[in-house]
């Protein structure tokens, strides 16, 4: 026999699947993925060049230190975290 209550709760499903995929659509361009980027990246940056000059301390690999980035020690958002960036900023440097 059809069930008519599971046929209405797929509809309704349905259609807000759908409503949600065209207000995504028409609204995708307002939502700023990308406006922290900058900023994300900068912080990755100073916490690698802070890895890298522990690194050359104790270990001498004469790791190249970019001298154009603030010391993290005087780094005003040095408590962000970071472990995304430098696994992104590890990764770009390998490859």
């Amino acid at each position: 026999m059809f069930n008519y209550i599971n046929l209405k709760e797929n509809l309704i499903l349905a259609l807000l699947f759908i409503s949600l995929f065209l207000i995504s659509t028409f609204l995708y361009k307002d939502f700023g993925i990308s406006i922290d980027e900058d900023s994300t990246r900068h912080h990755g940056l100073v916490s690698l060049n802070y890895i890298k000059i522990l690194i050359n301390d104790y270990l001498n690999l004469n790791l190249v230190i970019d001298e154009n980035i603030q010391d993290l020690k005087n780094y005003e958002y040095k408590t962000y975290g970071v472990f995304f960036e430098l696994l992104v900023l590890g990764l770009e440097n390998v490859f």
